[in-house]
């Protein structure tokens, strides 16, 4: 909402409301100051002085324009100035919604109003548009306490008085602030004919400040379209924007949109950075409004990342500041998020009261598209636990609720409820009809992908189970295609955490089939991922798996001398295990990351001649020639017998483990006891100073083979190893 308040003097109004609309919000700040001191009347001093405070909420400033319209409003109580009484008190209203007192907030709002109603028996066109700024401001106010129908209500009242002032900025605004609305409550395309008009608005006036917000609110739309690349651009058009200006708060809201669409790629790593930088803004200027929203978005990256009890903490302290605020909409969505992470970890109960809270907020707003939303996953948390009575009780209100609302997503969501509803049952028949349903779903258009996501791992679990009983391998061909089509969603989202899982799941499916190379391949591909994309705790887990994977075989090679069907019932079980554990979204337990025994570090040519060699276990007597002559032996058959490209990258003989990663022309490989995923990432440090280093291009020199390596490089690596690999 900009003020209907002008300076009296044109040059000088005009003048700022043009640095205003070009975002020079700072500069429009000195002018102002300066003017404020060349005037000799009082109410133009105080014209410049809530003004100023105006601005200086645009840069964050919030404390300093608090003061100075508190200053305003003392000045103009024993007057006759009932006009400039009102907009500092709008200004007020606005600053006090930032610092999260709704309560006073609404008090202030109020007392203007009242004023007003003194002001409109003038019938002064000024009053019409503090009447429309009062309206303005109210709806923000329903907003921010998540009451979207009153808010787009007292909306569109505005819209009409500013329309009849034809105020074009404020038009802009007030059609942005409605398209946000109906964001909220899942209606897009309505939200994006208001993000549309208003954006035509904005740019026809130029308005920098409003343009900024248009960009936010198309990258919004664009997320939710998942067309991820024009959100992107939108997203970072507004931001460059907000820098440019100094907005403070701008450039908070922008952060934590750009990181949910980060996160929604898979870009952990990002994604959690934009979520720190904007809550450090945020409470850096005192943004209490926003700071909660930060927490909450941080709190949903340590979920992804499988840290569910570091995202409960932040959860609760978001929660702590949205009950304090009354923020019931927000407070919905929050108990959502914290009844998903404790279903994650098995507590069903917590889960449960957690979703009921919120399905109470969601039934008391009357929004029925997140009342559904609630009652999905609380059909899921009752299936967990096999109370499946209350689940098909839940089942008939969502049906309901489907008959009266034209909404695909809720006809979405309740058929994928009625499907693993059915999916539990014993019989052929109900379970027929569940993969029906799920094939549904993955046949319409528009839906959610993380429904299709739930509905293909569901078919993907029945093929399973059809397996175990019948053992067709047709069946088996049916479970891979499924999870092709799931790295499919994966690239479409960009989200590494999906690929990861994908990868891991064709892992487990290779097994298997005995295609343990290709199982090898897979879980490399998944480590390597979910180690650039801040997966940590996945990164282990997988590494973990590889490890475990190594011994099995050994095993399995053992027992399928006495009971074939020993073996395929293990693998069976592990790959359901897993198809479950995305599925539901489960905790990965927090493996310890065990420091190796390291015992020899060989560096050697693709040709088998060895480089250098580092002895860890000084006790015991390493063939550095013995060793690299096996490893390139085993690399030339495997391409040689199998016809593959690429290396192997592990190997394991009792209790010793060798990783090998190739470079240029030679192999790098580490021989050590104990996991390996601390082993792997020293590993990898090595290969990146080696990368970093002239070492690379003295290897490559033809004549190094002849003269082998000077003293001062042995010296260089030998200071490498000491700083990456545990001293003896």
């Amino acid at each position: 909402m900009e003020l209907v308040i002008s300076i009296s003097n044109s040059t000088n109004n005009q003048k700022i409301n043009s640095l205003v609309l070009e975002g020079k919000i700072i500069e429009a700040i000195e002018e102002l100051e300066k003017i404020e001191k060349e005037q000799k009347k009082v109410n133009e001093r105080i014209r410049c002085r809530i003004l100023r405070s105006k601005n200086l909420i645009k840069i964050g400033a919030l404390e300093k324009a608090f003061s100075l319209i508190q200053n305003s409003i003392d000045d103009l109580q024993e007057t006759q100035k009932k006009g400039l009484l009102i907009d500092s008190l709008l200004v007020k209203a606005e600053i006090l919604q930032y610092f999260g007192e709704y309560n006073k907030s609404q008090e202030v709002i109020e007392k203007s109003m009242n004023i007003l109603k003194e002001l409109q028996k003038e019938r002064h066109l000024k009053h019409k548009s503090r009447e429309a700024s009062i309206l303005y401001q109210k709806g923000c106010q329903f907003f921010l306490e998540g009451n979207l129908d009153k808010s787009i209500s007292v909306f569109e009242r505005s819209l009409k008085l500013y329309e009849q002032l034809d105020n074009k900025q404020n038009i802009a605004n007030t059609l942005g602030n409605i398209g946000v609305s109906y964001t909220i409550k899942g209606d897009h395309n309505r939200s994006f004919d208001y993000y549309q008009q208003s954006m035509k608005i904005r740019e026809e006036i130029g308005d920098k400040t409003g343009l900024a917000e248009s960009y936010r609110n198309y990258g919004v739309y664009y997320h939710h379209k998942e067309e991820f690349h024009l959100s992107f651009e939108f997203l970072r058009k507004g931001l460059a924007l907000r820098e440019e200006m100094g907005d403070q708060i701008g450039i908070a809201q922008t952060l934590n949109t750009l990181g949910v669409v980060k996160g929604k790629t898979g870009d952990i790593k990002g994604a959690l950075d934009d979520f720190i930088k904007s809550l450090a803004i945020s409470e850096e200027i005192g943004n209490v409004q926003d700071t909660p929203t930060s927490l909450l978005s941080i709190g949903i990256i340590y979920t992804k990342m499988g840290e569910l009890d570091k995202a409960l903490e932040y959860y609760q302290a978001s929660s702590k500041i949205y009950e304090e605020l009354e923020n019931e909409l927000s407070l919905a969505w929050l108990y959502t998020n914290i009844g998903e992470t404790y279903r994650k970890k098995d507590n069903a109960e917590l889960a449960i009261d957690y979703f009921s809270k919120g399905l109470e907020i969601f039934e008391n707003i009357g929004d029925n598209y997140y009342k559904v939303w609630i009652l999905f996953h609380l059909i899921c948390t009752y299936i967990d636990v096999n109370s499946l009575e209350k689940a098909n009780k839940l089942l008939d209100e969502i049906e309901q609720i489907n008959r009266k609302e034209d909404s695909k997503y809720i006809n979405h969501l309740f058929i994928l409820s009625k499907a693993l509803i059915l999916k539990t049952s014993t019989r052929v028949r109900s379970r027929v009809e569940a993969g029906e349903l799920f094939e549904q779903i993955l046949s319409e258009e528009g839906v959610d992908n993380e429904l299709k996501v739930v509905a293909l791992l569901c078919l993907f679990e029945l093929l399973i189970s059809e397996f175990s009983h019948y053992g067709n391998q047709e069946v088996l061909r049916e479970a891979h295609l499924l999870s092709s089509n799931l790295i499919k969603i994966a690239k479409m989202q960009n989200s590494y955490l999906l690929f990861t899982e994908s990868y891991w799941l064709q892992a487990q499916l290779a097994i298997v089939q005995y295609d343990f190379n290709v199982a090898r391949h897979l879980l490399t591909q998944a480590q390597i991922i979910a180690e650039e994309k801040g997966l940590s705790r996945l990164a282990v887990k997988l590494s973990s798996e590889h490890d475990n994977l190594l011994i099995q075989i050994e095993q399995w090679e053992e027992l399928s001398k006495m009971d074939n069907s020993l073996i395929e019932g293990e693998k069976i079980a592990k790959l359901e295990e897993l198809v479950k554990k995305i599925r539901m979204k489960k905790e990965l337990e927090m493996l310890e990351e065990q420091e190796e025994e390291p015992i020899v570090l060989i560096l050697l040519y693709e040709t088998g001649i060895p480089i250098y060699s580092k002895n860890f276990a000084m006790s015991q007597e390493i063939d550095d020639m013995l060793v690299a002559g096996f490893i390139s032996a085993i690399n030339n058959f495997i391409q040689d017998a199998f016809g593959v490209s690429g290396y192997i990258d592990r190997i394991k003989h009792k209790e010793n483990t060798i990783l090998i990663k190739h470079i240029e022309s030679m192999f790098i490989c580490y021989v050590f006891k104990g996991g390996s995923y601390a082993a792997s990432s020293k590993l990898e440090r090595f290969i990146k100073e080696i990368n970093n280093s002239p070492i690379l291009d003295y290897l490559q020199d033809s004549e190094m083979i002849t003269k082998g390596f000077s003293q001062s490089e042995i010296n260089r690596v030998e200071t490498m190893i000491e700083n990456i690999f545990p001293a003896n």
